[in-house]
């Protein structure tokens, strides 16, 4: 079975961290070896809840902290902490899902020779039943998914990041879902896109360099 590993960036995620975990332990079967995450400045209970986790989780969990530049920089400091002995990441947020039904259709894409990079196709809901799908004039959307361990390929863009690489293919029958509108508020979701306006004109202020790794589940202690 070809290993891939999971990561991305978090930040007050403490309600769907739980959720996402529940939901996402099945991909141990078809082959997620372990999880990376870099958490860019949680001010809610984040932290504690995935060092919680860590202790018992199915997959081994590993959390960093940095301070957020741009979401491009920030998943490529996520891509980065995946070893190479891992051949392909995961690159998906903590109030997306991917359906167990469809864990049988990772396995075929990542054995695909020649391809750098799979994009999937992406719908948004109102629910957590999925009875209510919204922006259907928008969705589904594509969204850069699974990528081969390549420094070579990297996210360019301070928002709305893309993937750079060569051969990224799309695959229609794997749709991943994504929940945020269940688990943000209106206030949240307005405050969230002006920081999008923000880091797309040039206006969010720099955070400045980031830190180095604080919680590694494999040593079960902080480092600084």
């Amino acid at each position: 079975m070809i290993g891939f590993a999971l990561c991305g960036i978090i930040r007050n995620e403490e309600k769907t961290i739980p959720w996402f975990l529940k939901n996402s332990a099945f991909l141990k079967n078809f082959g997620l070896t372990e999880i990376h995450w870099i958490d860019t400045g949680s001010t809610d209970s984040t932290v504690d809840v995935v060092k919680a986790f860590a202790t018992s989780y199915s997959i081994p969990i590993k959390l960093y902290h940095e301070n957020f530049i741009d979401y491009g920089t920030s998943r490529n400091h996520a891509l980065m902490k995946v070893p190479k002995t891992l051949p392909w990441i995961l690159m998906i947020d903590p109030d997306e899902r991917i359906l167990e039904e469809d864990g049988p259709k990772i396995q075929p894409m990542l054995a695909t020779k020649d391809v750098k990079a799979w994009q999937l196709a992406r719908k948004k809901w109102a629910n957590f039943e999925m009875t209510k799908q919204l922006e259907m004039d928008k969705y589904p959307d594509w969204q850069n998914k699974f990528a081969r361990n390549d420094p070579a390929i990297k996210y360019s863009g301070r928002v709305h990041e893309m993937l750079v690489a060569t051969d990224i293919r799309q695959n229609a029958e794997f749709i991943t879902h994504h929940f945020e509108p269940c688990w943000r508020t209106p206030e949240e979701l307005s405050k969230k896109y002006a920081g999008y306006k923000a880091l797309a004109t040039g206006t969010a202020p720099s955070a400045g360099e980031p830190r180095i790794e604080l919680f590694d589940h494999t040593r079960k202690r902080d480092t600084f």
